[in-house]
């Protein structure tokens, strides 16, 4: 394989996508252009090619078997993706086919969907369209001799021990199905936990307390010992009385005399402390299979799992209900430390740095003192996954100041002072109370054992002594002055992280609104359109404002934009806290359903008088590409506003004029018809020719989608004066009368009051010409999808300007106008919404003299000259305004652009960082011209 170029791969998977068809031919080929995308030998491509058998005369694709590489099949027609990669899988199993030379991927497409499966990790695709392979690119970057990164939590040993845990819950429930219900669920969960706190205290020496991880020797593992010893029988009928006193004699300090009942085998399973064993809660029975699954858990090294994937881990062997909420608290390490590190972690590496290039032994003991003193805690912790970071990370810097400090200079049985109690979250859900404990002890253990590296004798492990401060209930029921405030914290430094739960307003249940109703009353006057994440957002502002902590959300992008910024953020402003690092929006990467799609932002927030803010010190995380192919770029900045952007700290609200002098803009025609004034070519036709007189009562129609994508649509469109002439007609009458059936069937007041005129749409406007405005476009576009079309009604999921002038075209059809509406205008996912009042009427613009509309008007002319042949040939505004836009299209929104800037400051702008600046400030101008006149009337 050559040396692989990623921007290119993706180029290069993404011209594939463009030109799939699902024909024969396609298939046939479609192997090889993945190989060469791949940077394949074109020699070894070229061999391949000439062994394949290609298309037979029936239309079948043969197999491409490439040995070690990949088994592709192609689903002809008829075939299904899903049981076609079921067949590869079935065949390729090693028991059925042996041997180095079999194929690690299995590769199955129909020219639409794709399904791919790495037989060796186990990870797979299911793309509904070969574009989704764009993103996952590096899935098969095998392919070309490298290695896909994973993160911690998807490492093959941590993927194995959770497979290994679900295959002993799934047999246990299969073998009695009581385990399946609710009222189990707690004691199932319990019993999971132990037994793999059990498998890692054997693997990594927790029971041994003679053992080192320098000696070289593995440690004793008594809770093997004792599986081997007690439960022979391979029927599993041992195990139940097995574990019942392992978990027993685990709750037992080492001079309870009544460790003295069992057997000398149980005796060097020691005492843990702590509530894991403290419960004596039922344990399951095992038969065959779930002995067989505890035995080659057993088999397995547990000593390098990480314990930050502990809930993940747990997901695999919980309920359905709480495996799905647990998702919803899962956050990779990736995400994690985009928020611990411009938070504090960085500061504290910094320091660390610093004290370690000078040798300045009384800084690094400050430094460590410092950690001590640090509190993290995580108002929607779930299992863990923030506050397991923040320790581990806490631990190594300290690890590493200590090692700075010099062996022969330390006192060899000197301990961390990191305590885990200065660990701190909230959580309902009582087993993720008790994973996050766990898995902080865990942490504790393994940092412990490190500290031998740098020559410092690690602390006894048990019994197990300070846990985790985690509460179980309601982050918006619970007071967070209870769980950290500068009286239980010793005025330490207190950071609150987290990733709490997104949810629409149209989501939420009625007990979260109530929690949203209890938070906000009193400080908002309206808050019932704003995510679930806001009341965490409002409750750390409030703790930030009244301490002095420091704090970093998880958001969705939401709470930036669009409306929900003029209803949050003033409040938030009055505060005095400011936002001094942020991560602007990214897609959501996690395994559980309901974050799909998701895109998220990360806000720091810190107070105005933060003692230990510096001038220069806040940065702005920019997110610049897609997928896996995106980079960040960190960037210093004097100020972060609330639509996380380098300007100043103005609020966009809703104007219900112009502000900036342009010509009224409004929303389309709302039909509220039921879809029986709605007409599709042919149903036009065929009334046309029944009634060849109506062609006067029909028009065509366009909303967001019919605009994008050249859809051919009618509707009917009568004025009053004409009504009596179209009911006699009576195709006409018979959809009026659906039309005000539906109307009158709406619980909708003013949709019955519309049913005495159900010949029209709600509004009844329609111009000589309009310009069309979607409502919706994607993210990728770099500029927004704008028509001017003839006599041609306009539905309210599109927006209208009536008989513009060609320069009103030019601004909308500005880089300006789609970053102002990228920032201002809310987001379905991340795709652009714009609006007339957010958006357009608020849209600043340079003096626009006659001679500067002459000159919009000619570039408005050159944008539309440059579409015409490609429309005139069936494309459409979305593959126009694709990423791969015409290079001639292209050239006039860029001699557009560059006009229209130089009318705004005499030149272009260097970024859209800088047109956004530009954007806020001018915002700020105008709006004080406006109140300022108003005020006035």
């Amino acid at each position: 394989m050559s040396k692989l170029n990623e921007k290119q791969l993706v180029t290069d998977l993404d011209a594939l996508a463009q030109n799939a068809v699902p024909t024969p031919a396609f298939l046939a080929v479609f192997p090889f252009r993945l190989l060469r995308a791949y940077g394949m030998n074109e020699t070894r491509v070229r061999r391949l090619e000439q062994g394949y058998k290609g298309v037979d005369l029936v239309g079948g694709v043969a197999d491409l078997i490439v040995p070690k590489l990949i088994h592709y099949r192609a689903a002809t027609a008829g075939n299904d993706v899903d049981d076609v990669i079921a067949d590869l899988k079935t065949e390729q199993n090693p028991k059925k086919t042996p041997g180095k030379n079999a194929p690690r991927f299995l590769i199955v497409t129909d020219g639409v969907a794709l399904r791919i499966e790495d037989m060796k990790t186990e990870e797979s695709l299911k793309g509904e369209s070969l574009a989704d392979l764009e993103i996952e690119y590096d899935l098969l970057l095998p392919l070309a001799g490298r290695e896909r990164y994973v993160a911690p939590a998807e490492r093959e040993a941590d993927v194995k021990a959770a497979r290994h845990m679900r295959e002993i819950v799934d047999a246990v429930r299969a073998h009695d199905p009581v385990w399946n219900n609710d009222t189990h669920q707690e004691a199932l969960n319990t019993f999971a936990t132990r037994i793999l706190f059990c498998l890692y205290a054997d693997d990594s020496g927790i029971f041994d307390p003679e053992w080192s991880p320098t000696s070289g020797k593995k440690p004793d593992q008594p809770f093997a010992s004792m599986i081997a010893g007690e439960a022979t029988c391979k029927d599993g009928s041992e195990m139940k009385a097995a574990l019942q006193k392992a978990f027993r004699i685990l709750n037992m300090p080492l001079d309870d005399p009544q460790r003295a009942n069992f057997a000398p085998r149980f005796q060097k399973l020691r005492y843990v402390n702590g509530d894991l064993f403290a419960a004596d809660l039922q344990i399951p029975d095992f038969d065959g299979r779930a002995r067989r699954a505890l035995m080659k858990a057993i088999d397995l090294d547990w000593k390098d799992i990480n314990a930050d994937i502990f809930g993940s881990m747990i997901q695999a062997v919980a309920g359905d209900a709480e495996r799905s909420e647990f998702g919803m608290h899962y956050t990779s390490v990736k995400n994690i430390m985009k928020v611990l590190g411009p938070l504090f972690l960085d500061r504290l590496e910094s320091d660390l740095e610093d004290a370690q290039r000078r040798g300045d032994r009384k800084a690094l003991e400050a430094l460590i003192d410092r950690l001590a003193n640090i509190h993290v805690f995580d108002p929607a912790c779930g299992s863990g996954n923030f506050l397991i970071i923040a320790y581990r990370e806490i631990r190594r810097i300290e690890r590493e100041a200590l090692a700075a400090l010099g062996r022969g200079q330390l006192d060899m049985t000197r301990q961390s002072k990191i305590k885990l109690d200065h660990f701190h979250g909230i959580e309902p859900n009582d087993f993720a109370c008790r994973t996050a404990r766990l898995s902080l002890w865990i942490s504790q253990i393994q940092a412990d054992r490190l500290m031998s590296e740098i020559g410092l004798t690690p602390a006894p492990i048990l019994p197990l002594h300070d846990a985790g401060d985690i509460y179980q209930g309601s982050a918006l029921e619970i007071d967070w002055d209870l769980v950290v405030s500068p009286a239980n914290t010793n005025n330490g430094e207190t950071y609150i992280v987290g990733n709490p739960p997104y949810l629409g307003s149209t989501y939420q249940s009625a007990e979260q609104k109530a929690d949203m109703d209890r938070i906000f009353d009193g400080h908002l006057r309206t808050w019932r359109n704003l995510d679930f994440v806001s009341a965490w957002f409002k409750l750390m502002v409030d703790h930030i404002r009244d301490h002095g902590s420091r704090g970093a959300l998880v958001t969705t992008n939401s709470l930036c934009q669009g409306e929900s910024v003029p209803t949050l953020w003033p409040w938030i402003a009055e505060q005095g806290v400011e936002i001094f690092s942020s991560h602007t929006s990214f897609k959501w990467r996690n395994s559980a359903a309901k974050n799909a799609g998701v895109s998220c932002a990360i806000i720091a927030i810190r107070r105005n008088d933060d003692p230990t803010k510096e001038r220069g010190d806040k940065r702005l995380h920019v997110v610049n590409g897609k997928g896996r192919q995106a980079d960040i770029e960190s960037r210093k900045t004097d100020n972060i506003n609330a639509y996380l952007i380098d300007g100043p700290n103005a609020i966009v609200e809703k104007a219900s004029k112009p502000m900036n002098g342009l010509p009224e803009m409004m929303q389309g025609n709302k039909p509220t018809d039921g879809g029986h004034l709605f007409m599709t070519r042919q149903e036009r036709d065929n009334l046309l020719e029944t009634h060849p007189a109506a062609e006067k009562f029909i028009k065509p129609v366009v909303g967001s989608r019919e605009l994008l994508h050249s859809l051919e649509r009618y509707c009917l469109w009568i004025d009053d004066n004409d009504l009596n002439e179209a009911m006699k007609m009576e195709s006409i009458a018979r959809r009026v009368d659906a039309v005000r059936k539906t109307r009158m069937a709406s619980p909708d007041r003013q949709a019955n009051e519309m049913a005495d005129t159900a010949h029209q749409f709600r509004e009844h406007l329609l111009w000589e010409w309009t310009l069309v405005v979607p409502v919706v476009s994607s993210e990728d576009r770099p500029y927004l999808q704008i028509s001017i079309l003839p006599s041609t009604v306009v539905t309210n999921l599109a927006f209208m300007l009536p008989n513009p002038a060609p320069w009103a075209l030019s601004l909308m059809a500005t880089r300006m106008m789609h970053q102002w509406c990228n920032v201002v205008g809310s987001k379905l996912k991340t795709d652009t919404r714009f609006s007339n009042t957010l958006v357009y009427n608020t849209f600043p613009v340079p003096n626009l003299t006659d001679d500067r509309k002459k000159v919009l008007d000619s570039c408005a002319r050159s944008v539309l000259k440059a579409r015409q042949p490609y429309l005139d040939e069936g494309k459409t505004l979305a593959w126009l305004y694709s990423k791969d836009m015409p290079a001639e299209l292209k050239s006039a929104h860029e001699a557009l652009d560059l006009e229209y800037e130089t009318m705004c400051i005499g030149r272009a702008f260097h970024d859209d960082a800088e047109r956004l600046a530009w954007l806020f400030r001018e915002y700020e101008k105008m709006k004080k011209r406006h109140d300022a006149k108003n005020k006035k009337r």
